[in-house]
């Protein structure tokens, strides 16, 4: 396939120097040439500026800017405006992608004007190994939780059509509710078997959600979209019934299993001579 069309590479980077040189070499290896890629330093107190510029000087293509520490949408937005691509695929500063992946992207989303997205399969590595299970693409599923990795290609004529990454989710989650800005009921999407490399570190910002915080994002991110949930789900009084009663059907499963097992145990007891 030419390599005719632009790919707008957008990594954020936040202390993630000895992460960051294996993202931008993976970059450089891939099979589809014509790309840039901006990374965005955002307010980093390690060395990712240095070997940002580093790569910069020895590559045409990679380019740097720095901000104050605003937060990864902050930094995916800042990054986008000084693109110019028609395609854009953010990368993580501490992740790669295989070699393939955007020679296959380009080629579905160049050929096939009705998707809208490509994503990878992710393999996770460092303190968790092994493919992350993501379920076969639905907007049903999508808005239950997210289901596309971080890395995407879209075009860069859909992303303006938003109002880009959610400055105010720094926690988490800003890549969920982008998908849900981006796509549509109607839109198709398409997993392609290449993959993502996913690093999972200890306390990284997925891991660190507590549980009052999950709860005030999917807030955040049902009222943000409430017309389209609303069309899509039962209204909340009739949904808090039903779980209610899931609720009560679970603990009486549990219950009669519990009953059960005591009465074999207590048979055992008994027939013993």
């Amino acid at each position: 396939m030419p390599n005719h069309f632009l790919v707008s590479v957008i990594t954020p980077c936040f202390n993630q120097g000895s992460y960051l040189p294996e993202c931008l070499e993976s970059l450089i290896g891939q099979s589809y040439q014509n790309w840039e890629c901006i990374v965005m330093d955002d307010g980093s107190k390690d060395d990712s500026l240095q070997i940002a510029q580093q790569y910069a000087s020895k590559d045409a293509r990679i380019q740097w800017a720095s901000q104050s520490n605003q937060g990864p949408s902050a930094a995916r937005n800042h990054a986008i405006a000084l693109t110019k691509g028609e395609f854009i695929m953010p990368l993580d500063a501490d992740d790669y992608i295989s070699p393939t992946f955007l020679e296959n992207a380009v080629g579905i989303l160049r050929n096939s004007p009705q998707i809208k997205l490509v994503y990878p399969r992710c393999w996770m590595f460092g303190s968790k190994v092994g493919e992350m299970e993501l379920r076969d693409y639905s907007y049903i599923d999508l808005m239950h939780g997210n289901i596309i990795t971080i890395t995407s290609l879209y075009r860069r004529s859909d992303f303006q059509k938003t109002s880009g990454y959610d400055e105010k989710m720094r926690v988490g989650w800003e890549d969920w509710e982008f998908y849900l800005s981006l796509l549509s009921p109607q839109d198709q999407v398409q997993k392609i078997d290449d993959f993502l490399y996913y690093r999972q570190k200890p306390g990284s910002r997925e891991q660190s959600i507590e549980a009052e915080q999950a709860i005030e994002l999917r807030r955040y991110i049902f009222l943000k979209h409430k017309e389209i949930y609303n069309q899509y789900f039962e209204d909340p009084i009739n949904l808090t019934y039903q779980v209610k009663m899931l609720e009560r059907e679970v603990r009486h499963l549990r219950n009669r299993d519990l009953l059960t097992r005591i009465k074999r145990h207590l048979q055992r007891i008994f027939s013993k001579p």
